[in-house]
């Protein structure tokens, strides 16, 4: 296992935040980066290397620079632990006093794709205002493809491989490898940790709990960013084996807070397709109607692609399969329909992923998990019918029963149902007040005049003041 002494901290960052940004130390309030913001360039071994973001930004602010192009490597899924953190921008959600996970999750629990989509998030992935801290200890491979290295790139003194650290550092190592087709170590480990890496910026920044989305500390924390650069070579990848290299690999040691992991694209050449699929509905979503789906399939990387097959467990038959060949750039929209069922109904949404799989120069099968864009594995969700939206509850007073007024309700006749205990009532137009009700927590529920049914209401709690003394 080589030490972390062969490799080299990253001395400088440029980003996009407000425009333009760098810092090369920690850095004080007001000029701490708050939102989503793209590294643009970094400093390694005494030159700066722009990524491919905006190299004009740079330009323009007068930054001389080395132009290569970088790209996180795309992670499909991560493990999940109640150690694990959200890390967002403190204004990515508009909100300096408070603070909300954007995107919110889909479900009460996070899904391994919506985790791994906040390491590949931002232009080219390169987002340095998202991220996931603590990542549960384990294995992530990364797909590079027999005999895709570029050997032209090797022993060049241009870092091929940037790794982010932007929470409180552990003292734990993360291990870094090359492997072959058949699991094999192709050169040497990497072994790297972060507690001895100076910091070159402060971000401010909400936490997040990663199994439920929960706010974890006070709004507008501060953490520090750290970055090390490598080159291939110093994992001993050269000429003579290089075409042996079939996939990168890390290991997190469970104290990993990573931004991204990027490579350089013109030292690696990567296989890769993405898949993004789209729902749309003629109606509102009843028992019976169609969802029509379209899947997008494109080859983002730099290798040809044969033998592709888009496949969805919920649409057998998808129109445009199989596709021969993508060429490196090629895109390709298949398509498919769904029929709402009677269970679809009752949950109020329909949620899933697709899979596309295909085969690179090498026969390796190359997959992808159906997302929202090229760069995430979310899954593809349709609300039937939105839910409608509460008010503030009043409470049980000495008076009175407590009461909730519901807005944003189908136009035309519906039915409301109130849970616990299934109380429906029937009604007309878009504002309706729900009265008596006890101290306790109820969600609700409407069905339109066709039959759709939407999902449920977040908690309404109505509280008891009837002991208040004024």
């Amino acid at each position: 296992m080589l030490s972390q002494s062969t490799i080299i901290p990253v001395s400088r960052i440029h980003t996009d935040w407000k425009g333009y940004w760098t810092s090369n130390a920690v850095t004080g309030s007001g000029n701490r980066p708050d939102r989503e913001n793209n590294l643009l360039a970094f400093s390694w071994n005494g030159v700066t290397y722009s990524t491919g973001v905006n190299d004009n930004v740079l330009t323009t602010n007068g930054v001389t620079f080395n132009a290569q192009k970088f790209r996180a490597l795309k992670i499909q899924t991560l493990g999940l632990n109640t150690n694990m953190y959200y890390l967002q921008g403190s204004m990515i959600d508009e909100s300096a006093g408070s603070a909300f996970l954007r995107p919110a999750l889909t479900g009460t629990t996070s899904t391994g794709a919506e985790l791994a989509s906040r390491l590949t998030d931002g232009t080219n992935g390169l987002s340095l205002g998202t991220g996931i801290a603590n990542i549960k200890a384990g294995v992530a491979e990364f797909k590079i493809g027999t005999n895709n290295i570029n050997t032209n790139g090797l022993n060049d003194n241009i870092p091929d491989i940037i790794v982010t650290q932007v929470a409180e550092p552990g003292n734990q190592y993360d291990t870094f490898k090359f492997i072959d087709a058949a699991g094999n170590t192709v050169g040497t480990v990497l072994s790297i940790k972060f507690d001895t890496v100076t910091a070159i910026g402060t971000y401010s920044l909400d936490l997040f709990r990663a199994d439920n989305g929960a706010v974890a500390f006070s709004p507008a924390a501060t953490r520090d960013i750290r970055m090390l650069g490598i080159e291939a070579s110093a994992f001993g990848i050269n000429a003579s084996n290089a075409a042996s290299v079939d996939r990168f690999v890390v290991t997190f040691s469970g104290s990993s807070d990573c931004a991204f992991i990027a490579f350089n694209s013109n030292s690696l050449k990567i296989a890769e397709l993405s898949l993004v699929k789209k729902a749309s509905m003629s109606s509102c979503g009843k028992l019976g109607d169609k969802i029509n789906y379209t899947f997008e399939v494109t080859n983002t990387r730099d290798v040809p692609i044969t033998d592709i097959t888009v496949t969805d467990p919920l649409v057998p038959t998808i129109t445009g399969n199989p596709i021969a060949l993508l060429a490196p750039g090629d895109k390709v929209t298949l398509t498919g329909t769904y029929t709402i069922t009677a269970a679809d109904v009752a949950a109020g949404r329909v949620v899933n992923s697709a899979k596309v799989t295909g085969k690179d120069p090498s026969l390796n099968i190359i997959e992808d998990i159906s997302g929202d864009t090229n760069n995430d594995n979310i899954a593809t969700t349709t609300i039937l019918l939105t839910p409608p939206t509460t008010g503030t509850p009043t409470p049980v007073t000495c008076t009175a029963q407590g009461t909730v007024t519901l807005t944003d309700m189908p136009s035309g006749n519906w039915t409301l149902e109130r849970n616990p205990g299934a109380v429906t009532t029937s009604g007309s137009g878009t504002s309706y007040t729900v009265t008596g009700l006890a101290v306790g927590t109820y969600t609700f529920r409407v069905t339109n005049s066709v039959g759709c049914k939407s999902p449920s209401t977040g908690n309404v709690v109505i509280t008891n003041q009837s002991s208040t003394t004024w």
